[in-house]
């Protein structure tokens, strides 16, 4: 599976590269688009599931100190995701952080293979510029995702992708986070091949280049890395970002135990009888039975056998359980064999993260 990020500059002006781009999931940083100019994107990207978030404000006009209502100012975020794979966002990680600009990331979650592995994608656009309060905003963002946020989901996948404006040489949380779990795709894919992919950002093509563009793996996600690709596409100032990761991977065979169903006695019993007439229907059903011949002959496990299938029999009869639902609530007694079976990690019942937390975590600083 192909998850891929890209700062478009302005979403409809390079509308046409966007939609070329051969990934499952795509996110888009600056897409410098309103509101009301959504719709016209979506019709030209019918192949996409588009995930907006927030939208930037409209371009301050220096004369009358007014905001446009047709042209947005530089910012914006849309995460694409190929349909038909379900996908959709969440707040569940992001709504206690915090963040002095929640408009510059939004979590999508996604569902792959068969449904039962979630990746949880982040997508970034770190503050630009040099000044101190820049620096802040950015380091304290990166803070906020790459632990807080991210911690809080548990051993899950998890994607942090966009332009961050930062390298490790300027962000501490960045190196931070590098040592402690994290791992950049470009270095992963140096480490299997030994070659590494050219730099995503560069301001001509006579320059080298910078890595402020990147997609950070947890060390979920990272089990599944195979490759990280650098892609030239007709956006200025950008290449595409794609890594591949093997979903398979995040699974494991493993021997588990078929467990019978509890049989549901909500409600109490649909019989209209006492207490002493039900006792004497059980009674009477075990003496039809070959329970006691089966003690006498001191067959016990047989014996226990069919007091399991008498009495499961018994109590689905007089829960009323639904024929087609009473195979899964029987075998008590049995002699259980393993069978293989394909696991992945447990997930919440809303997908927001694991279904068991490993809970905060403390990083060395």
């Amino acid at each position: 599976m192909k998850f891929a990020t890209l700062n478009v500059t302005s979403m409809l002006q390079y509308i046409v590269a966007v939609n070329a781009v051969e990934a499952d999931l795509l996110c888009c940083q600056e897409v410098t688009l309103l509101r009301c100019k959504r719709a016209q994107a979506e019709e030209y990207l019918r192949n996409w599931c588009c995930h907006w978030g927030p939208p930037p404000p409209g371009r301050l006009c220096r004369s009358s100190g007014s905001r446009s209502t047709t042209n947005a100012a530089n910012g914006g975020l849309c995460t694409l995701v190929q349909r038909p794979i379900p996908a959709y966002d969440t707040l569940a990680a992001l709504s206690h952080v915090a963040l002095r600009s929640p408009d510059r990331v939004s979590h999508t979650v996604v569902a792959t293979g068969t449904g039962s592995t979630f990746v949880h994608v982040f997508n970034v656009y770190c503050p630009s510029g040099n000044g101190r309060a820049e620096n802040e905003e950015r380091e304290d963002m990166l803070e906020k995702v790459l632990f807080a946020a991210a911690d809080s989901l548990g051993d899950v996948p998890i994607l942090v992708m966009g332009d961050l404006n930062t390298e490790e040489d300027r962000s501490p949380v960045l190196r931070k986070a590098l040592r402690n779990g994290w791992s950049d795709a470009a270095e992963l894919h140096h480490a299997r091949t030994g070659n590494t992919p050219p730099p995503p950002t560069f301001t001509s093509a006579r320059t080298s280049g910078t890595r402020i563009d990147r997609i950070l793996l947890n060390r979920i996600a990272a089990c599944a890395f195979r490759q990280c690709v650098t892609t030239a596409v007709n956006v200025p100032g950008h290449r595409l970002v794609t890594v591949t990761l093997d979903i398979a991977a995040l699974r494991q065979s493993v021997w588990r135990f078929k467990v019978p169903r509890e049989i549901p006695t909500e409600g109490g019993s649909k019989w209209d009888l006492s207490e002493a007439e039900a006792d004497r229907e059980a009674v009477q059903r075990l003496a039809n039975s070959e329970f006691a011949e089966r003690l006498a002959a001191q067959r016990v496990e047989e014996a226990w056998l069919e007091w399991s299938r008498v009495s499961e029999q018994y109590l689905q009869d007089a829960f009323a359980v639904p024929v087609e639902e009473r195979g899964r609530g029987t075998g008590r007694g049995m002699k259980t064999l393993p069978r293989r079976v394909c696991v992945t990690a447990g997930t919440a019942t809303d997908g927001s993260g694991a279904a068991n937390s490993r809970g905060p975590c403390t990083y060395a600083g």
